[in-house]
């Protein structure tokens, strides 16, 4: 060997520019082993430190000897393992410090010595770091492949001749609240394994809020040809409703022997989900309904009916003789053309100017009216005077409501009610689904990071051992091919953002 073929770099100096050449490195065929055994039986083995040696020689006058001896003295003083690496092997690089006495054999005007190197960890390892991530996949170094379910099974190779310890980085799309980093030699968890994205809460949304006491609160209501079946008996739609006032009024009682309508059409819109149709719900209206005369006779309904306009709940205030001032407060389910009614309450709607009939009247005097609906699944309820009614109907706990009907009707060629109007209505989806995001550990764009040599996790650069699962460890990824799982939580689904980093290692 000599100078200009062969370099010693140590700590980032070159050896041969202070010496002549070099004779001879003992490298030696990897490290040694110690074996621990229990008794006859092997239990285990460790690499044992290596050293490697370097004959070098100098020629020159014996003052140059003299400052030869002080300038290697000076570049081989470390208090500590540096690099150590040679110019046939550029990549690889071994820690090493100098053992024991350096001999130096010298004559007048040449010298020769021998430098030992203790490498304490006993291999060497790469000089450049091995990079695999996703835009790089598939070459050399290995294959990260994305999984459907967001994880990504990794095919990764390794060059050296040891295990190698990564250093892996995980990014996603979305939050996040869990890894699990799964390799032949190990398993390491971070994060919370049952955290979960959001929650389902209930939330309650407004359909209809005519409340105002103004024409612009009916806007969405539409007249409707409907003709309902009460009793069996049709009732022609040829009557005309308009606000007028205070509410909802018989403009035009229409024209026919029996009974005829008018009637107004809500349908409900469809929900902050996309959904149509209310299963449980609340509807509240206000409503004056009294007779001027004992002639008298109409009707006030708002009914609830499905898609198919069959009513699920209706209320109804009649009143059907013209010789006598009686009337009648009905509660309907189902469909009117089986008519469900169970319970007829019976007042008396005369109208009084100092309010004496509120006793006789106390539903729908014209101080009054407050009436509800409502629907919780199979639980129906109607309100009255201040009064709950309810009935629980299994068969109608699916049941959706998706239009309000209104109608006011008359009969025959009797005068209508004197004080009939539905002054205020509104409704009230109560079990509308909602998701409530919880923000999870890992933000959107966080960087997780594990460095499986340090045994150090860190979350956008920031310490974060405590992410660390309690059972999960550090682990090494073996020689040659091998396969890696790494997984988000459960509910992840977007692809995993990964770079993976290791150095190589030699005996």
């Amino acid at each position: 060997m000599s100078k200009k073929y062969f370099s010693v770099y140590y700590d980032g100096e070159d050896l041969a520019e202070i010496v002549t050449g070099f004779t001879g490195v003992a490298r030696h065929i990897g490290s040694g082993w110690s074996n621990i055994l229990d008794d006859k039986d092997f239990i285990s083995n460790t690499i044992d430190s290596k050293k490697i040696s370097v004959d070098f020689y100098f020629e020159g006058s014996s003052k140059n000897l003299a400052e030869l001896r002080r300038k290697v003295a000076f570049f081989l003083n470390k208090d500590k393992p540096v690099d150590l690496s040679f110019s046939d092997e550029p990549n690889i690089i071994y820690q090493a410090v100098v053992d024991g006495e350096v001999s130096f054999d010298e004559g007048f005007d040449y010298g020769y010595g021998k430098i030992t190197f203790l490498v304490p960890s006993g291999y060497g390892g790469s000089s450049f770091t091995n990079v695999l991530n996703n835009s790089n996949s598939g070459g050399a170094l290995g294959e990260i492949t994305s999984n459907t379910n967001g994880s990504a099974t990794i095919s990764i190779n390794n060059k050296g001749t040891l295990p190698a310890y990564l250093r892996a980085k995980v990014s996603t799309a979305d939050e996040n609240g869990f890894v699990r980093i799964v390799g032949e030699n190990g398993i390491l968890e971070m994060g919370n394994v049952a955290e979960v994205d959001g929650v389902d809460l209930i939330k309650s949304e407004l359909f209809l809020n005519a409340v105002k006491n103004v024409s612009s609160d009916y806007a969405d209501f539409k007249a409707t040809t409907r003709q309902y079946a009460l009793a069996g008996t049709n009732r022609p739609n040829n009557g005309t409703i308009a606000y007028q006032t205070d509410g909802l009024r018989l403009a035009n009682a229409g024209t026919g022997t029996g009974w005829h309508q008018g009637a107004w059409e809500f349908v409900l819109p469809k929900d902050s989900n996309g959904n149509l149709g209310a299963s449980s719900f609340i509807t509240n209206f206000n409503a004056v309904f009294e007779t001027g005369s004992i002639k008298q006779m109409g009707y006030l309904h708002v009914m609830l009916t499905d898609d198919n306009d069959n009513v699920v709940m209706g209320y109804a205030i009649s009143k059907t003789s013209a010789t006598n001032n009686k009337a009648t407060v009905n509660f309907y389910y189902q469909d009117v053309d089986n008519v469900g009614q169970f319970i007829s309450y019976s007042t008396r709607p005369t109208f009084e100017a100092h309010g004496v009939n509120v006793k006789l009247n106390p539903g729908f005097f014209h101080t009054q009216g407050h009436a509800e609906m409502t629907k919780q699944g199979a639980q129906l309820g109607w309100l009255y005077n201040g009064k709950k009614y309810t009935l629980n109907l299994p068969e109608l706990k699916d049941a959706k409501v998706t239009k309000i009907h209104v109608e006011l009707g008359a009969y025959g060629t009797a005068p209508k009610m004197g004080n009939m109007a539905l002054r205020r209505i509104w409704l009230q989806k109560t079990n509308v689904q909602m998701w409530s995001d919880i923000p999870n550990r890992f933000k959107a764009g966080s960087v997780l990071q594990a460095d499986m040599e340090a045994g150090k996790i860190y979350l956008d650069d920031r310490p974060a051992m405590d992410l660390k699962v309690n059972g999960s460890s550090f682990f090494s990824i073996p020689p040659g091919e091998s396969e890696l799982l790494i997984s988000g939580s459960d509910w992840l689904t977007s692809a995993l953002d990964l770079q993976l980093e290791w150095e190589e290692r030699y005996l």
